[in-house]
């Protein structure tokens, strides 16, 4: 008898019992609830990952700027009855709000709250190193316009040049964690900001919740002693693998602090970011340095015309009122010239080099930044400083 054949008797044997079981209630039953298991389970997998689904990580770059949007549209529309003039001091008015108009550079603190979530993890079930990068980008956006709505306004951009890790202890999986955003310093074209990604563990009874708040937005930054590379740093990591201190890295005796490499230079930075325990006790998990560079069209602007044209400055002198809205700083009066909304094609004439020709003696973003914040840059970007010496250890790895 042919194989065929003899398969197929063998099949025909077995259709009674199929019938059968078709039949059967259970089987019946199997084959109803199947469908929708698999439907809910596709269902709470796309929710475990949404934050990845495709176009999620741009809804969430972008949320800042869309939120600003609506509440620009929002403002046109309460005053679509005014005349024109009174919305252009409408505009201006809620425009200049936004600036950060008195604030010193070195004083600013921004930060950024999520959580460590299942498409963010890796297999140890901990945020994956990716993730940090990913997570930073939305924090520098948020940053970016909360700083420089002015610069934006106008067409302008932030391109980033490299951005330095040092991990120092993981986020678990599930777990809250914000990343904290300062200014670390600027030359003529770059521009630095130090993100720390700290958790927090459950708040001590002594701290209330207005405390903590204050303290994080009054917190000290950083002295310009601790942030130097050439100097010796009295901290320790605590790494919950071993439980053992790590001693923080001290720069060798005798060498010049122009040849510390890059990797002596991000734990240099990693320690002055844990000489002072954050205000509210919360946990330095990683440390980041991103090198950034203001740009209009493929024309560089200085960090330092950009810092003034929002409203940054040094301190007001001691024993006066600190420079605010209310109370803005001085060179304020020529910086609103050129960022108030009608003024939009001098200040990008302005950003793509007619500040070359302003004379010295009147560059009033010089003056605006002069003084203890000028000291601390250059204390801090030098190659000497932390930020100076990272650039230069990495120039000098390309080399390797």
């Amino acid at each position: 008898m042919p194989v065929n054949t003899q398969a197929a008797l063998v099949a025909l044997r077995g259709l009674p019992l199929i019938l059968r079981l078709s039949g059967s209630p259970k089987l019946k039953m199997l084959l109803t609830i199947l469908p929708a298991v698999f439907k809910y389970a596709s269902l709470l997998l796309l929710l475990l990952n949404i934050r990845s689904v495709p176009l999620a990580w741009h809804a969430r770059v972008f949320r800042p700027l869309v939120a600003l949007q609506w509440r620009y549209y929002w403002l046109r529309l309460r005053i679509i009855f005014k005349s024109r003039k009174q919305k252009e001091l409408a505009v201006g008015q809620w425009f200049e709000e936004l600036l950060p108009v008195g604030l010193s550079p070195f004083d600013s603190l921004l930060s950024y709250k999520t959580r460590a979530t299942l498409d963010d993890s890796d297999f140890n079930g901990h945020l994956s190193n990716s993730s940090y990068a990913k997570t930073y980008d939305l924090a520098r956006m948020k940053t970016a316009l909360a700083y420089f709505p002015s610069f934006f306004r106008v067409g302008g951009w932030i391109a980033l040049g490299a951005t330095h890790y040092h991990f120092l202890r993981e986020i678990p999986l599930l777990h809250n964690y914000e990343v904290r955003l300062r200014v670390g310093s600027w030359d003529q074209k770059w521009f630095y900001v130090v993100a720390r990604f700290v958790t927090h563990s459950k708040p001590k009874k002594s701290h209330s919740k207005a405390s903590i708040e204050g303290k994080i937005r009054d917190g000290t930054p950083p002295t310009d002693d601790s942030l130097s590379a050439g100097s010796t740093f009295h901290a320790s990591l605590r790494t919950p693998a071993d439980g053992l201190e790590t001693p923080a890295p001290t720069t060798p005796s005798g060498v010049p602090p122009s040849d510390i490499s890059a990797a002596d230079a991000m734990k240099a930075i990693a320690a002055a970011q844990m000489v002072t325990e954050e205000p509210d006790g919360a946990t330095v998990n990683c440390i980041a340095v991103s090198e950034l560079c203001f740009k209009h069209g493929r024309i560089t602007v200085p960090p330092s015309i950009v810092l003034a044209s929002s409203g940054f400055s040094s301190p007001s002198p001691e024993g006066e009122m600190p420079y605010s809205h209310a109370n803005p700083p001085p060179h304020w009066a020529e910086a609103r010239k050129l960022v108030a909304p009608r003024a939009s094609k001098e200040y990008v004439k302005f950003l793509r080099g007619g500040w070359r020709d302003v004379p010295e003696a009147e560059r009033w973003w010089v003056d605006a930044l002069s003084g203890s914040v000028e000291e601390r840059r250059k204390v801090h970007v030098e190659e000497g400083g932390a930020m100076g010496a990272l650039r230069k250890g990495m120039q000098g790895a390309g080399s390797v």
